[in-house]
């Protein structure tokens, strides 16, 4: 399980990532948590180097994995 905290985000605040399961969970400013499931290693990879993680989010796992 690899975690970070989410510096410079206006909406995004944590990430988690279970590689094994392939579970991305993201907590938002707001306190709300939601997991992302089937989540491939090279995506939360993208998302890690991206500039804007908010963007990379948006563009990139929003509404393409089963949220939960």
């Amino acid at each position: 399980m690899e975690e970070f905290n989410i510096i410079g985000s206006s909406v995004l605040s944590r990430a988690v990532y279970d590689e094994k399961l392939r579970i991305l969970t993201i907590t938002f400013k707001n306190g709300k948590s939601y997991s992302y499931y089937n989540l491939p290693q090279e995506i939360w990879q993208a998302f890690k180097e991206a500039d804007s993680k908010g963007r990379f989010f948006i563009s990139n796992i929003k509404g393409k994995y089963i949220e939960g």
